[in-house]
């Protein structure tokens, strides 16, 4: 299963939302994943079905990518930033899920960009069929390494919102 996010700039530097929060500059572009992860310490799981988010940055350019998981479906948003401007791209796909994994069942893409000549941004969001494991650390939903496919953690939406530097 292969899940990006995707915040392209200038020179197609590329974000992708699966990354593991205990990094703070890696193989992702020199991306750095900002999601507040101090409730994930907290609190008993909830169950997989929500809305769960993971924030990332580089620079001035931003990624705050949602995902909605329901009983039948997943529904995504990425929301890519940079300079004050913001661009917003959603899919949404048949899912399922059982005590250990996420299904993706089907296959859905957004893309949209700014070409201007003084400002170029691109944000992108697909998911293809397949599956992720997960767990829950805390009431956080945490996706399992795969492979070369880091793990990631999410928190639950409305937490989260602000950065751990933001809490310091």
């Amino acid at each position: 299963m292969k899940l990006v996010a995707a915040l392209f700039l200038g020179m197609a530097l590329a974000l992708t939302a699966c990354v593991d929060e205990t990094k703070k500059e890696d193989d992702n572009g020199g991306y750095e994943n900002i999601t507040n992860y101090s409730i994930c310490e907290q609190g008993r799981p909830f169950s997989i079905e929500g809305s769960w988010v993971i924030s990332q940055r580089k620079g001035d350019e931003y990624s705050r990518m949602t995902m909605q998981i329901s009983k039948n479906s997943v529904q995504l948003r990425n929301e890519c930033s940079k300079q004050g401007r913001t661009l917003t791209v959603q899919t949404s796909g048949s899912s399922r899920y059982d005590g250990f994994n996420l299904h993706f069942l089907s296959t859905g893409r957004d893309h949209k960009e700014i070409n201007e000549e003084s400002f170029k941004m691109t944000c992108t969001i697909s998911v293809e069929p397949g599956s992720m494991p997960y767990t829950f650390r805390g009431p956080c939903l945490q996706f399992l390494d795969q492979g070369d496919q880091a793990g990631f953690t999410m928190v639950p939406a409305g937490y989260g919102l602000q950065s751990s530097e933001d809490n310091q």
